[in-house]
Formats: structure tokens, C-alpha cells, sequence
């Protein structure tokens, strides 16, 4: 199973058993506005990205990546675009936000296709081929490795964290839109190999899912690890991490072999973590003095705490993600 958020937050678009079908939900009412069937056999090691700009959804799962154009108009139908297909099956799949591009995670390779789909291709096809859609770059896994474990791509696509099998490290690639992706450092102190990983708010940060029920939390600008959680027991089965994501207000969460998804903090003090009942908004292009000038306070660790009656006027001074802010309704 699989699901993503569009980049408004209006739709949901979800994909799970039986019937692979790929449904679009309504995030405020909860209602299903559109669904298709989605060709490749099974659900297994799905994944989903929308694209930055919303109009196109991707869907990795089997050996295929299948790419619809939605046009945020769910009454006309998500018409199918085209479908990439693998060798060794698709993991993973994200988009750049600097670049536009998609970027996949088959078995064994990484690769960067153009994400400028033609919407006048309206066609469903009745079996999977390419559609045209060859990579502009791609990225092999290091000598002796023999696959790719994870993958994920910072905010706007100008990084790269994959986990190998048999490596302990996170490795960083760095990627500029117009050559393929280059080594830049490695993140090391996993035993046994990295199940997941995944970038924070802005790329700030990286967290990541190991073997020996571990999660590490990193800085990514200078690669040191910031905190580590131990994760335990659950009676007698082991609750090795699987899964894992963080969250613009700084919630880790841990998906596990015990099929059950428990939340730590990522603060590493106590003082800095959100308190009181509201809404953390994620904000772009905002202008601080004037969130003061509307009542909002600044903490010791660079959050604003504003009214609730705030929030309205806030989403009209920004474009959409720069800083944290809290909305209090002071109960």
C-alpha cells in the first residue's frame, strides 16, 4: 500500500489491495473523487510522489513506474500518461523540485527521467511500455553491492540519500540538474545495513532506519548524528524499523516489522519543542517583521508563535514552506 499528499494538501491519492486501483480522495471531506485501475500485478514495495506543481501523479510498484496527469480536475478523470518500465523492479519514486524530473529507485540503479509529461496524451494503453521516456542520468550502486535498500530526495532535489545492502553508511549524492548526481559524503554508524531514510523539513536534517532496531537522526549540513532512538521491544517480538519520515513539526515516524507505527521527537531540547494545542504551518517567502507586526512572538529557537486568529492572514503573506510557525489557541 501507498499513499502521497498533493502539494496543496486537497487530495489524497491512495493505492492498496485488491484490485491495485489508484484512488483520489477529498482531504476535507473524505469522499473518493476518482479512481483507476492500476495495471502492474500486486501492490508490493509501492510507492507514490506527486509532482511539485500537482498536475501529475507517479506511482512506483512492480516492475513499472506509471506516471497520470490529474490537472486538478477530478470530474474529467486522471488520464494515463505514460509507464516506465524496469528490469529489476521500482522501489521508489520522487520528484525535484528544482529540476522538475522524477527519480526512481529500481533494484539496482537510480535514475533521473524529464517529468515534463505531454498532457494530450490521453491514451490508456492495455499493456506497460515505455511511452518514449528514457533517463537522462543514472546512478550505479558501489562496487560488490548488490542492491539499492532506499532512497530519498531532499526538498527541492539538489541531494540524494541512498542506503545499500551490506554498506552501514547513508551515502549523499549531490545533483544540479544538469549532470548525474555525484558522491558527496557518507553518513556512518548503522550496524547491519540502512532500511530506510528520509530528509526533513527543507533538508535540514536526514533520518534514517537501520537493523538492530536503531533510528538516527542527522544534521544534514555537516553529516554529524544528532540523536539516536532505540527502539525496543514489543512484549516478545522484536520492533525492528522499517519505515521512517519526519515531519515539519518534528515528529519522527517509525514504521515497524510489528506492523505498528510509533512517533518520537526529533528535538533534541525540550525547550524547543512545540507546546499548547494548534497548528504548525510550514511557510515560504514570509517576512518575519511583519509576522511580528500581527502579534506573533519568536522563541529562543527561531519558531513564531502566533494567534490562531493569525493563521488565515499568515497563509496570504507567504507562498507555502520557509519557516515554523505555531498557531496557539491558548486553551
Amino acid at each position: 500500500a501507498a499513499a502521497a499528499v498533493s502539494p496543496d494538501d486537497n487530495t489524497i491519492a491512495t493505492l492498496s489491495r485488491p484490485g491495485a486501483r489508484l484512488k483520489f480522495w477529498s482531504m476535507e471531506t473524505g469522499t473518493l473523487q476518482y479512481s483507476v485501475t492500476i495495471l502492474s500485478e500486486g501492490t508490493a514495495d509501492a510507492s507514490m510522489a506527486y509532482s511539485p506543481d500537482g498536475t501529475i501523479v507517479a506511482v512506483a510498484v512492480g516492475e513499472h513506474v506509471y506516471t497520470y496527469a490529474t490537472g486538478g480536475n477530478y470530474d474529467l478523470g486522471v488520464q494515463m500518461q505514460h509507464v516506465v518500465r524496469g528490469e529489476r523492479g521500482a522501489k521508489t519514486v520522487r520528484f525535484a523540485r528544482h529540476t522538475e524530473e522524477m527519480i526512481v529507485q529500481w533494484t539496482d540503479v537510480i535514475q533521473v527521467y524529464d517529468a515534463s509529461i505531454s498532457s494530450t496524451n490521453t491514451s490508456t494503453p492495455s499493456s506497460p511500455t515505455n511511452g518514449g521516456i528514457t533517463p537522462r542520468f543514472s546512478v550505479d550502486q558501489p562496487n560488490g553491492v548488490l542492491r539499492i535498500l532506499c532512497m530519498d530526495v531532499s526538498d527541492w532535489g539538489t541531494e540524494l540519500a541512498l542506503g545499500f545492502q551490506g554498506l552501514d553508511a547513508i551515502h549523499i549524492y549531490s545533483y544540479d540538474g544538469t549532470t548525474a548526481p555525484t558522491y558527496l559524503r557518507s553518513l556512518s554508524g548503522h550496524t547491519g545495513g540502512v532500511k530506510d531514510v528520509a530528509y526533513g523539513f527543507k533538508a535540514t536534517s536526514i533520518v534514517s532506519a537501520g537493523f538492530g532496531m536503531t533510528v538516527k537522526l542527522w544534521s544534514q549540513s555537516n553529516g554529524e548524528e544528532v540523536k539516536q532512538l532505540q527502539i525496543g521491544a514489543e512484549g516478545s517480538a522484536a520492533a525492528n524499523p522499517e519505515r521512517v519520515e519526519i515531519s515539519n513539526s518534528g515528529l519522527i515516524a517509525v514504521g515497524t516489522s510489528t506492523g505498528k507505527t510509533k512517533l518520537y521527537t526529533a528535538w533534541t531540547s525540550a525547550s524547543c519543542r512545540p507546546s499548547g494545542k494548534g497548528t504548525m504551518l510550514a511557510l515560504e517567502s514570509c517576512s518575519k517583521a511583519e509576522f511580528l507586526r500581527n502579534g506573533c512572538t519568536e522563541t529562543s529557537c527561531g519558531q513564531l508563535q502566533c494567534p490562531g486568529s493569525f493563521e488565515t492572514r499568515a497563509r496570504e503573506l507567504c507562498t507555502h514552506s520557509d519557516q515554523y510557525m505555531v498557531t496557539n489557541d491558548g486553551k
